[in-house]
């Protein structure tokens, strides 16, 4: 695959991270803000919001420095790409596996809705990282 297809290929993927990790710090954010104004005590919802907020803003830091180090690669820097995508998708799977610990033992042992909405915000930012990057490896591997 030639370097301007990987470039082409890791650009749309930064763009993408950057996409989904604003949309979440609206998300989060606004409903961190809507529960602060209408004073609303909603462990779940809060905990959830402030997941989302904090991923969404740490996606944004990394799609950020990303896309400063975006360049054409020859082919061990492709080589070095793929195993960087791989080893994400191996610690995304992990954060999901965290956030479902959190969900059970928060709320089977603790009864804390506040940890089941933070696991259930992990699950859910880790589980869209996963897919982003599940889409970025089919298409190095497959060529596009």
């Amino acid at each position: 695959m030639s370097s301007e297809i990987v470039l082409s290929l890791e650009r749309a993927h930064v763009l993408g991270l950057a996409l989904w990790g604003g949309a979440s710090v609206l998300l989060g954010a606004g409903m961190v803000a809507y529960l602060i104004v209408q004073r609303v005590r909603a462990g779940l919802l809060r905990h959830f919001a402030a997941q989302t907020a904090a991923w969404g803003m740490a996606e944004l830091v990394l799609a950020a420095l990303w896309w400063r180090g975006l360049a054409a690669r020859d082919y061990a820097g492709a080589a070095r790409l793929l195993a960087l995508v791989r080893l994400a998708l191996v610690a995304e799977l992990g954060c999901i596996a965290i956030g479902a610990t959190l969900v059970l033992g928060g709320w089977r042992i603790l009864r804390s809705p506040g940890a089941l909405g933070a696991g259930l915000g992990i699950i859910v930012q880790a589980a869209a990282l996963l897919l982003l990057d599940g889409v970025l490896l089919r298409r190095l591997v497959l060529g596009g």
